[in-house]
């Protein structure tokens, strides 16, 4: 009986300071970002654009906030087949490249256009209310280098010799595969005449 009580009691005890505590957690406000499209074929020195709407607690749009988009190059290297270790810490502010996205359009959607200054592996995050939603790491590929006007004879002479290479290919393709399949099937024949 006295074990009982004091399980009870105990139970009270540790559960009671929990009902009591306010909970200013379920009284603050939160919100989701939702990217438009993830931007694609992003290169370095090039201007891309992003846009986003922001929702409170994911169905409100929120108006009148002033989004900061953070950018900082991911370390990595190299190990093994292949395989890459990368860093995701924080870089100091200092090597961050950083803007405030715009209000366009609808309520709630911002835009903002971004060039990122080298190659490689970029990891962000949009900070717009409440904390930052990190996005998925962008591969940004190297920059596009200025072409120069090209001679039109060595253009015509690349062309005229390109659908000559291509039969060949295919060519090949189908006799490295028609070995392969008469190959099995003597290969099957064998082992049905042996059992």
């Amino acid at each position: 009986m006295f074990l009982r009580t004091l399980s009870r009691f105990g139970l009270v005890a540790i559960v009671l300071p929990f009902l009591t505590m306010p909970l200013p957690a379920l009284a603050g406000g939160w919100a989701v970002v939702t990217l438009d499209s993830t931007p694609a074929d992003v290169r370095a020195e090039a201007a891309f654009n992003v846009g986003f709407t922001v929702l409170q607690h994911g169905k409100t749009p929120m108006q009148g906030l002033e989004p900061v988009i953070s950018f900082w190059q991911l370390e990595s290297a190299v190990r093994g087949a292949g395989l890459a270790m990368v860093s995701l810490a924080k870089p100091s502010p200092g090597d961050r490249v950083t803007l405030t996205a715009q209000e366009a359009g609808e309520a709630g959607h911002y835009v903002a256009t971004i060039t990122l200054p080298s190659a490689g592996v970029w990891q962000w995050e949009i900070a717009a209310f409440g904390e930052p939603a990190l996005m998925s790491p962008l591969q940004v590929g190297t920059a596009l280098a200025k072409a120069a006007p090209a001679d039109q004879s060595v253009l015509s002479a690349q062309a005229a010799s390109f659908p000559l290479t291509k039969p060949w290919l295919a060519l090949t393709g189908i006799a490295v595969l028609g070995t392969l399949v008469a190959a099995l099937l003597l290969f099957r024949r064998r082992t049905v005449i042996q059992s």
